[in-house]
Parts: structure tokens; C-alpha cells; sequence
């Protein structure tokens, strides 16, 4: 048996050696049953639509200090038969593999440093495996080993990505597992510290005195003084400005910090904050240092503890002349795991801009801030206007605006929303839940695709696609028909697309051919009404005198959910429809020349008259 096989055996089976007279069994024992095809249906792991076939996490036994070791135990779940799972986990730069796990590779780096490790492996239904590494702190610094296992299959057959945050420090109490409490570093993005002598020029100036700008530049009581700089984050590779987050300008003293003032990063993620420079202390001028918080005047990102996060530049300028503008110049996230709290931010930022109005209810005054925390345990919202979103997918804007989805539509029921059934918490886009729970679901991930103009988000949704007769498995076609109607969430969130998108591809338009070219009329129904299912919600949209005809609910049909279509015909046409058809609808359906220019997509098979003028066929 190869260490493959080996590794992911759930028992072992010891064998002894029959006597010498033992007779053959006259019936020889079947071969073993070949593992069974998985499908989205298997994988269980996880709640709501973040469930996965695989499952991963990794521990350290302790924090070490530079030149100290620690074991690493990454386990892994599996809850289908999978074949061939690539198991890895990759170290940060503060950290060195000692001794990677029975089974897997090592590929040295840079330097000749052994930072990551992969293994392959057959896993069953149920499974459990676990492995130990040897790993050596070698410098200070602050990241997090990273853990996944992928099949090939995309979603949600693969785990998600599985972070171990730790800190290493020169000592064992400047080292620590977890992120770092309250303020965090933030690096200098290459770019040198510019000072200039340029004016602040207010709207209504006052004019400087001689004291103000005499040769030794002494503080004075009237003078202005700006810094100005530029925050970023990284995302892909790519540097993205972090724009919207607040740029605190603070004055230290001996006792307690002046805030100085306050800008929100523009569309570049610069900033210019103007303040008097009068220290208050000695006559001298202000000790400026810099933060940059996730707060937002509509929702705010947190730590676990509820406290936004805070950055902050290590340099600091004492007693700063006046009139003075600095240049801090550029800086990002210390700790790169960080970045993921700004990707956050701004996937919810770009949700608040697309969301029409000043709140995110259109009718209110006073707007609602609600929480988003990362990381968390779960991506979720609660009803305490908390959204939570794990360590992974804070860098998944999708998963963000979704939840950010369920807390508008909270938000606007004024707290008093549809009653899903508790069921609802381990609900699948593809599996027949709850009528509430379809409508509350199928929302969020119409506001999640509409947030971001784009209405596919993995191979699990893929709703472009999605026609009578579709496979639960797009890959596999011997997988079960995904259920039709509107208690299922993505064939809800499917039909809220097709009424404001451009109608569906050539290759698979079948029945949706309407085009609101908008989303607003979905919007507007929304705002108006509480809607407890999309049944509800099409009856209020047919009352505010928005489309409901029969173009109107093609699209709906296209997504398999049926409100009275009836496909209408010009006089004397064939309409020709593709495979697959409904359940129930004929090859060819026709009817007498007194027709009324309509067809049944679930007519029974019937004779064809030879004098209709409304033949409809289907191939």
C-alpha cells in the first residue's frame, strides 16, 4: 500500500495467514464499490451557501519567539469522496519549515528557505486527517500561515482558505497567536517624505503675521498648518487605493492625544488634513502622527472586540513649522493579512454607493451604522446589525456584499424581517427551502451581483445558465436536476437578474427576452413593500404598474419559475424553442385557427391540427 492510499485509510486492516487445510471459499466476495460520483449535494461542511466537501484548519502549539520551534497541526475534513485532494500550507517569511509532514513535498525558496508543502490524497465521506510539521521562528514579524485543499472542482468542492494568524517577537512576551489588539503598524509604500513651505489657503484666510512666518518659525496661535499623504492596499498583486476610510491627523502630548482633524481618502486613497499649530504646550508646534480607521458613516469595520481597525504610521514630526504642508507620503497595512480588513471596507463602500439615496433606507434621516467584523467565525448577519465575515472571505467582495445585502434588507423592514424557518441556516442556493426563505436569500445575492454588474460568482451559481432541465452539478450529467420554482434562493435571485439584464445569452434563450435595463423597478417594489416571498413581491410589483405581462415573467420562466407565462405568438409564426423543455410541455403544441395568439408551455401532447395559425415546436 503506497503512503498515498495509506495516509487517508480511516481504519487499518490486519491480516493472518489461514491454515493449510482451510478450503477456498466457493464464493468469491464481490470487489469493492468504487467511490461514488460527489455532487454539490454532499458537501455539508460549513452553513448556508458557504458550504464546502472539504474543510480545513491549522493550529500552532505555541507562539515562538526568534530561534525557538513550534508544531503545526493541520487537519482536514471531508464530507464526499474525493480523489486526489492537494493539501498545502504555506509559511511567512518569519517562519522556516524544520520538518514538513510524512507524505507531503517541500520546494526550497529563496535563499534556500523551505516555507511550503503540499501532499495529494484520497479522501472518503466522513474522513479525518491529520498532520504535524516541525516549523522555526528565524525573525521578527507579524502574518499568518495559510492552509487549503482543492480538488480541481472549484466550489464548492474545495475548502476554503484557512489563515493562522501569530505575531514573533525577539521574546516570548512581545510574541503572540491571534492578530494584534488595538492599533496596527502600518509600512511605507516606496516613496520618499516630502516637506514644503506652501501656505495653507483657507476660504476665508486670515493674514498672516510677521510672528507666523519670521525666520525661526515659531508657532503662533493663527497659524495653519496640512499634511497630506496617500493610503493603499494590496489585492491581487495589484496596489488599490483605500479610499473612504478616515485619515486622522493626531497631536501627542505627555497626557493625553488632540486630535487634530479629520479627512475621508478620496478616490486615490490621498487625504490633506489642516489644523492650527498651536501646541497649546511651550509655545511650539503640533507632534503630528497619522491614523487611518475603517469607519464609515454607514457602517463601520471591526475586530472581533467590536473596535474599528486603526493603522498607524511609526513616523512622527515634532513641533511642525507653521504654514507648513507635509508630505507623509504613501503607506499600507504592515501586516498583510490586513489587507483583507480593507477589501471588506471597500466591498461595502462600493454598496453604499451603488444603494440609491443618503441612507441605506432611501426614507430615513438618521442612518444606520451597522458592524461589519472580520474576521469571524461565520459570514453571516445577525440580527443585532452585525455583519460577520470569516478571515477568507474578507478578500471575497461577493460574500461581503451579500451579507451587506441581508443588512439593507433588514434596514428597510425596519428590523422585522420575513420569518424563514430554521431551517433557512444550512439553506443551498440550489435546494428547495422555505418560500421566506428563498425571497430573503435570492435578495441578497440579487444585490450582491447587481452591486458588482456581475451576475455569476463561482461554479455554484453560474445563474446565466440556468434553464429548465439544468444539472445540480453543471460538471457532472449524471448528477440529480437542480429543483425548479420560487422556493428555491438562486432560481429567486436568477429572476431578479433577468428582469433588469439584457436578456440571456443566444445559446440559451429560451423563454427571457424581456430588458428593464435597469435595476430600479426591482428596487423600487422593494422599497415600498415588506415582500415575505417573490410570490408576494411580483404581486406588489404588478400593483406599483410594473411589468408583469407575459414578456415580463419570460424572464421569470427562464429561472424556472412559472407566474401564468404564456409565450405569445405573432399570427401564422413557428416559434422555435430548444432543448432542454419544461417538465410536461409537448414536442410540437398547436392550436385551432381560433386561437388567441398564446401557447401553454405544459399543454400535453395532443394531435397537431393542420389549420392553426399558432404553431408553436420545440426541438
Amino acid at each position: 500500500m503506497g503512503w498515498k492510499s495509506f495516509a487517508a485509510c480511516a481504519t487499518v486492516v490486519v491480516a493472518t495467514l489461514a491454515p493449510a487445510y482451510a478450503q477456498a471459499d466457493p464464493k468469491p466476495k464481490p470487489p469493492p464499490t468504487p467511490p461514488s460520483e460527489p455532487t454539490t449535494a454532499d458537501c455539508t461542511l460549513g452553513a448556508g451557501e458557504w458550504q464546502r466537501c472539504l474543510a480545513v484548519d491549522a493550529t500552532l502549539n505555541h507562539a515562538p519567539k526568534v530561534g525557538q520551534r513550534a508544531v503545526l497541526t493541520v487537519r482536514v475534513r471531508a464530507s464526499a469522496d474525493l480523489d486526489d485532494v492537494d493539501v498545502s500550507f504555506a509559511l511567512p517569511q518569519m517562519l522556516v519549515l524544520k520538518k514538513a509532514p510524512y507524505g507531503f513535498t517541500t520546494k526550497p525558496g529563496r535563499g534556500g528557505a523551505v516555507r511550503t508543502a503540499a501532499g495529494t490524497f484520497d479522501l472518503r465521506a466522513g474522513d479525518e486527517l491529520r498532520f504535524k510539521a516541525h516549523v522555526g521562528a528565524v525573525a521578527e514579524g507579524e502574518h499568518s500561515i495559510s492552509v487549503a485543499a482543492v480538488t480541481g472542482r472549484g466550489l464548492p468542492y474545495d475548502s476554503e482558505t484557512v489563515y493562522a494568524p501569530l505575531i514573533v517577537g525577539s521574546t516570548p512576551q512581545t510574541s503572540q497567536l491571534g492578530y494584534r489588539e488595538g492599533v496596527q503598524r502600518a509600512a511605507r509604500t516606496a516613496a520618499p517624505v516630502v516637506r514644503t513651505k506652501a501656505p495653507y489657503v483657507a476660504s476665508q484666510p486670515v493674514a498672516p503675521s510677521k510672528q507666523q512666518y519670521d525666520a525661526k518659525r515659531r508657532a503662533g496661535i493663527q497659524a495653519v498648518s496640512c499634511v497630506r499623504g496617500r493610503f493603499v492596499y494590496r489585492e491581487g498583486g495589484q496596489e488599490r487605493p483605500a479610499k473612504n476610510l478616515e485619515a486622522q491627523a493626531w497631536d501627542e502630548d505627555s497626557i493625553s492625544d488632540d486630535q487634530l482633524g479629520v479627512d475621508l481618502l478620496d478616490g486615490d486613497g490621498r487625504f490633506e488634513v489642516c489644523f492650527e499649530n498651536d501646541d497649546g504646550i511651550g509655545g511650539g508646534g503640533q507632534d503630528l502622527y497619522l491614523r487611518f480607521a475603517t469607519k464609515h458613516a454607514r457602517f463601520t469595520v471591526t475586530h472581533e472586540n467590536g473596535d474599528e481597525w486603526i493603522f498607524r504610521p511609526p513616523r512622527r514630526d515634532d513641533d511642525i513649522a507653521d504654514g507648513e504642508t507635509i508630505d507623509f507620503g504613501t503607506w499600507h497595512p504592515a501586516n498583510p493579512d490586513h489587507d483583507r480588513a480593507l477589501i471588506t471596507f471597500d466591498a461595502a463602500d462600493n454598496a453604499d454607493v451603488w444603494t440609491p439615496g443618503r441612507c441605506w433606507d432611501r426614507d430615513e434621516s438618521d442612518c444606520r451604522n451597522f458592524e461589519i467584523r472580520w474576521p469571524d467565525n461565520a459570514s453571516q448577519y445577525t440580527w443585532d446589525d452585525t455583519v460577520h465575515i470569516t478571515n477568507d472571505d474578507g478578500r471575497d467582495r461577493w460574500v461581503v456584499t451579500h451579507e451587506v445585502g441581508h443588512a439593507v434588507m433588514d434596514n428597510i423592514y425596519q428590523d422585522f424581517q420575513p420569518d424563514v424557518g430554521p431551517d433557512c441556516l444550512n439553506h443551498g442556493i440550489w435546494s428547495t427551502e422555505t418560500a421566506a426563505c428563498a425571497w430573503v436569500e435570492g435578495f441578497a445575492d440579487w444585490y450582491a451581483w447587481t452591486v458588482r454588474n456581475n451576475p455569476n460568482w463561482g461554479t455554484a451559481a453560474n445563474v446565466e445558465n440556468q434553464v429548465w432541465g439544468d444539472r445540480e452539478d453543471p460538471n457532472n450529467p449524471n448528477s440529480a436536476l437542480r429543483p425548479t420554482g420560487d422556493h428555491v434562493e438562486g432560481r429567486v435571485a436568477g429572476a431578479l437578474w433577468d428582469l433588469q439584464d439584457a436578456g440571456e445569452p443566444a445559446a440559451t434563450a429560451y423563454w427571457d427576452h424581456w430588458n428593464e435595463g435597469s435595476p430600479f423597478p426591482v428596487w423600487e417594489t422593494f422599497l415600498d413593500h415588506r415582500s415575505s416571498s417573490f410570490d408576494e413581491f411580483w404581486r406588489q410589483r404588478r400593483a406599483d404598474g410594473y411589468a408583469t405581462g407575459d414578456d415580463a415573467a419570460g424572464a421569470l420562466y427562464q429561472n424556472t419559475i412559472d407566474k401564468d407565462f404564456r409565450n405569445p405568438l405573432a399570427s401564422g409564426r413557428q416559434k422555435v424553442l430548444r432543448s432542454p423543455q419544461p417538465p410536461g410541455s409537448t414536442t410540437t403544441a398547436s392550436r385551432p385557427s381560433s386561437c388567441s395568439g398564446r401557447w401553454s408551455p405544459c399543454d400535453r401532447p395532443r394531435a397537431p391540427t393542420t389549420t392553426s395559425r399558432c404553431t408553436t415546436t420545440e426541438r
